[in-house]
């Protein structure tokens, strides 16, 4: 069973599943990024971050 993590909007919380998420981003040019390490370590990042990533 994967675990999930959240994306805040607001101060609303949508979960996505964590695999989905380390799988968009661990081949792509933002894989070291701050806010990628610190969701993946947090289960937690802001739409505002993860649109920043894009």
């Amino acid at each position: 069973m994967s675990h999930a993590m959240n994306v805040t909007i607001d101060r609303t919380s949508v979960p996505i599943d964590r695999e989905v998420f380390a799988a968009l981003v661990e081949h792509s040019v933002v894989c070291d990024r701050a806010a990628v390490r610190d969701a993946l370590r947090d289960g937690t990042i802001s739409y505002r971050k993860l649109v920043g990533l894009a």
